[in-house]
């Protein structure tokens, strides 16, 4: 597969017909603002390419792998030592840090048991419910806070539900869409604590494909010195409904 996806060129004002951006199947509504924004940050360039989902990987690691073979364009997901070591990263949070701001997923009739939590000691009482390879698990294993992995938000959910933990710790934009959806888990957003924690969420392409970074950086940069990311960020049913 050819992997130089864009040149440079459009610094210049060249349009370029390049081939389809190929990104991982988006599965979870929350992920559909990271898409609105990549399509802005392609609409501030003069790139001609359109976005093609391929098939879903729900392996963080397949996905990764998948990018740096060039099957994949690029990915997005919070960073982590490792991730900036296997991939390119483009310094910008896509998100505004937002993925450092956490609020806890629990069972029905439980709030009185969070209620007098005050410090992180105290909730380290509790164990939390953690996907498999979400990167924010260097920093609760870092902060030593029990926890216990499973691949995938629905097993979470499922797993919450049958007591194997205490909480769900999820971004605070993310749980919202899952808890209406899957209603019969009887689970809520906990109403008094939220974590926060430094938490970027960073575009990735192949180390090989500097030309795809430079273009989604400018891309990016050009769309939060006009205003139009904080347009778009700010109005999106995501955030309002947060």
């Amino acid at each position: 597969m050819n992997r130089t996806l864009i040149s440079i060129i459009f610094l210049i004002g060249t349009a370029i017909n390049a081939e389809p951006l190929v990104i991982n199947k988006v599965n979870y509504p929350q992920n559909t603002i990271v898409v609105d924004i990549l399509k802005l940050v392609l609409s501030k360039t003069n790139s001609e390419m359109d976005i093609k989902e391929t098939k879903i990987f729900n392996s963080r690691p397949r996905v990764v792998q998948e990018v740096k073979d060039g099957n994949i364009s690029l990915m997005w997901a919070g960073t982590t030592e490792l991730m900036q070591e296997q991939l390119l990263a483009i310094k910008i949070p896509v998100l505004k840090g937002l993925y450092g701001y956490r609020i806890l997923v629990i069972r029905e009739g439980e709030q009185a048991l969070f209620d007098t939590i005050s410090n992180l000691e105290q909730l380290r009482q509790f164990t939390a419910g953690q996907g498999e390879y979400w990167a924010n698990n260097a920093i609760m294993e870092e902060s030593s806070m029990p926890m216990i992995t499973a691949n995938g938000q629905v097993s979470l959910l499922s797993m919450l539900n049958q007591k194997r933990f205490d909480y769900l710790n999820n971004a605070i934009m993310e749980p919202w869409s899952e808890l209406d959806t899957y209603r019969e888990y009887k689970l809520v957003v906990e109403k008094k604590l939220l974590l926060v924690y430094p938490f970027a969420m960073y575009f990735f392409v192949s180390p090989e494909n500097k030309e795809l970074a430079e273009t989604i950086k400018f891309g990016l940069e050009t769309a939060i010195e006009d205003g139009s990311y904080d347009d778009l960020f700010y109005k999106s049913d995501l955030i309002i409904n947060t």
